[in-house]
């Protein structure tokens, strides 16, 4: 089972977000999933949703990357390390195209029900990122950690 979850990470990580590859969603949630963070805390429900987000984002930084820095499966849980570098050159959350690169690290718990992702908490600092955005802080490299 752990190597199907990872299948399924990879797939979430870097043909849905970094790739833009939206045929996913399809294939690795199942119909009611939902993800929660910090700009979502109600939750994106459904697989139109899940879509419109990642369709939006992608939009507002085509250039966007998402790294998984490291990852344990448990069961059917899965913690994700991840870093995401991109242009802003689109509108985002009313924020006007800046042509800054963003660079933000964060964790998602991911639970995987049947060989599909059910639910997502994403966890990053949101702050960070619109300061990043509106070139009130410094971007930074995300830090890495070493691996054991």
């Amino acid at each position: 089972m752990p190597n199907h979850i990872a299948g399924v990470i990879r797939r979430y990580y870097t043909e849905l977000w970094s790739m833009g590859n939206l045929s996913v969603v399809d294939d690795i949630f199942t119909a009611d999933v939902t993800l929660f963070g910090p700009e979502h805390p109600d939750g994106v429900r459904g697989l139109d949703a899940i879509k419109r987000e990642v369709a939006a984002t992608r939009k507002a930084f085509p250039d966007l990357r998402l790294m998984v820095d490291r990852q344990v499966i448990e069961g059917d849980r899965a913690m994700v390390r991840w870093s995401m570098l991109g242009t802003q050159s689109g509108e985002y959350r009313g924020l006007s195209p800046t042509d800054r690169i963003i660079l933000l690290s964060g964790v998602d718990l991911l639970y995987v029900t049947g060989g599909r992702i059910t639910m997502i908490w994403s966890y990053f600092d949101a702050m960070v990122a619109y300061q990043q955005r509106a070139g009130t802080v410094a971007t930074k490299a995300p830090v890495k950690v070493a691996s054991r």
